[in-house]
């Protein structure tokens, strides 16, 4: 089977929230909740589609694999210096990567990674770069393709994954279904698509409402908005 990446039509996302740690800072759990009934840390998934993709026809499936997986590998790309952002460098990466890591020294400043044209429209990501002889930093993005550097920052190494070298990849498992929260029959026989069948986490799938209540559950904030 053959796949096409297109991070302009759908996007995933996921975050690493530690929701005992957002209520103690908000100071919500002390106060109103027993840190007891909130979980320590959860990875929670949000994703869009574009509105010209339309609907899905079918529960979609997250796939998941081990990170050691995901190794950067090198990138040799075209570096120049520009007027923009005040004598910045520009990075042309010369590819699509979705998480870039960087070796640098310097003075410190930001990098900013983009898509299409080097301009802060295009901006995907960035990150502070402290000063040093040898300073990591990585970027994750659903697409970039250059970077901008601030003006006393050089460039010693530069490795990343490409956007599409995650459909070619192995060790990728299937972890979960995902559709619409309505009733198989309701659906059925409508040729409308396969929606209302069974979904959740692949160890255990369910009816279409309940996986979606267990989404709601695990995705949902622990905690509410602070008391001011």
């Amino acid at each position: 089977m053959a796949y096409i990446v297109d991070t302009t039509l759908f996007q995933a996302e996921g975050a690493f929230l530690s929701w005992q740690m957002i209520g103690r800072r908000l100071g919500m759990i002390e106060h109103s909740i027993r840190a007891s009934t909130v979980k320590p840390a959860v990875l929670q998934l949000r994703w869009m589609i574009k509105r010209e993709v339309g609907l899905p026809t079918e529960p979609f499936i997250v796939w998941r694999r081990n990170k050691k997986l995901s190794q950067p590998k090198a990138i040799t790309p075209a570096i120049h210096r520009s007027g923009l952002f005040g004598m910045s460098t520009i990075v042309d990466l010369q590819g699509t990567y979705s998480h870039v890591t960087l070796t640098l020294s310097g003075s410190g400043g930001l990098v900013y990674a983009f898509v299409g044209s080097p301009i802060l429209n295009t901006t995907v990501a960035f990150v502070p770069v402290a000063a040093g002889p040898s300073v990591t930093v990585t970027l994750t993005a659903s697409a970039m393709e250059g970077l901008i550097l601030s003006n006393g920052l050089s460039i010693t190494t530069v490795a990343g994954v490409r956007a599409n070298d995650l459909t070619a990849a192995s060790g990728w498992e299937q972890y979960e279904l995902v559709g619409l929260p309505v009733e198989k029959n309701d659906w059925a026989g409508q040729g409308i698509g396969k929606h209302g069948t069974e979904q959740g986490m692949i160890t255990s799938l369910t009816d279409a409402i309940t996986a979606a209540g267990q989404r709601l559950e695990r995705g949902a904030p622990h905690v509410g908005w602070a008391s001011f």
